[in-house]
């Protein structure tokens, strides 16, 4: 079963940052090459205070640098004005003549909130937001001035010069699990992006769907489990401690709902539980892996983000039946 030509499946990576991995633009630029190498879709990059290398421009080096790849960009209101995001997005369109794939979100840890001078509520940042893409959507659908008085946003005669082609328009996720993200998603028609759940407790969905998890994908599910435990053994003694920690820096339901969440057996949670990714992982048998996503598939999720890093990415490639291009 090839995975991604049962429908309209989109296959994506995020790039797992490790500290004292060394050059990170040189593993960046080493991901994206692979990425289409693999004939994947592109690479998700994400907005923080940490990333020293802001997304826009990697976005950029994506497109000049491969003659296939489209970027996710996280979009966060606190960060660019929305004008500047429309601009963007024109600009790209139409040099490049590719779509761009757009992560809206309403913050990072509540350190960076505050390090950066944002202390509105996690409500009032998806207002915000709301008024945000609203903006946004109506400089890039048309080319009359664009009036907006909002409590967060005001714009008076804004306009952008030109439209772009609507098989280019950019395909928009929201992530996010509370009340406040899914009454935006639907007000918006915006795809769903979820953090990975068991197969179990999905259920059938007609829009488009996105599942954020990882992979680790071996001939057999014992030598899968080995490699897990390897890369992502306990750092540090107290990584109870650190979770913990982190679980204070963040009003985000979903990473609240992540870490209650339980294993079976293929989704596994140690990568999260052991402070070392921001996701959980399928960990098995390359068959066992494809079967668990064919399942996902079933329920109508079309759009997966993974999380890796360059050693595994030929594995995830087997398990989507790319094997041609490995």
């Amino acid at each position: 079963m090839d995975l991604l030509n049962k429908q309209d499946i989109k296959l994506f990576v995020t790039y797992r940052r490790v500290e004292g991995e060394g050059d990170y633009v040189s593993q960046m630029k080493t991901m994206i090459a692979e990425s289409e190498r693999l004939n994947f879709e592109g690479i998700l990059f994400f907005q923080n205070n940490s990333n020293d290398i802001e997304p826009w421009v990697l976005g950029q080096e994506i497109l000049t640098s491969t003659a296939t790849q489209n970027p996710i960009i996280a979009v966060n209101p606190a960060y660019m004005h929305p004008y500047t995001v429309a601009q963007k997005i024109v600009s790209y369109t139409t040099l490049y003549q590719r779509k761009i794939y757009l992560n809206f979100i309403i913050g990072t840890s509540i350190s960076d909130l505050a390090s950066i001078g944002d202390h509105l509520s996690h409500e009032e940042r998806y207002k915000r937001l709301e008024e945000y893409i609203e903006i946004i959507y109506a400089l890039l659908k048309n080319t009359t001035p664009v009036t907006y008085k909002g409590t967060y946003h005001e714009t008076n005669n804004l306009k952008l010069s030109a439209t772009i082609n609507p098989a280019l328009f950019p395909e928009s996720f929201i992530a996010g699990s509370s009340d406040d993200a899914k009454r935006l998603r639907a007000k918006m028609e915006l795809s769903n992006l979820k953090m990975g759940k068991p197969v179990h407790k999905c259920v059938p969905t007609n829009e488009n769907t996105g599942m954020y998890l990882g992979i680790i994908a071996r001939e057999t599910q014992e030598e899968a489990i080995a490699v897990m435990k390897q890369t992502f053994a306990p750092e540090y003694e107290e990584y109870d401690e650190l979770l913990e920690m982190s679980m204070m820096n963040t009003d985000a339901n979903w990473k609240q709902n992540l870490l209650t969440e339980e294993a079976d057996a293929i989704f596994k949670m140690e990568p999260f539980k052991h402070f070392s990714a921001d996701c959980p992982y399928l960990v098995g048998s390359y068959e066992q892996v494809e079967e668990y996503i064919g399942k996902y598939i079933e329920l109508g999720i079309n759009r997966f983000v993974i999380d890796t890093d360059l050693n595994e990415m030929k594995e995830i490639a087997k398990v989507f039946n790319l094997v041609h291009a490995v």
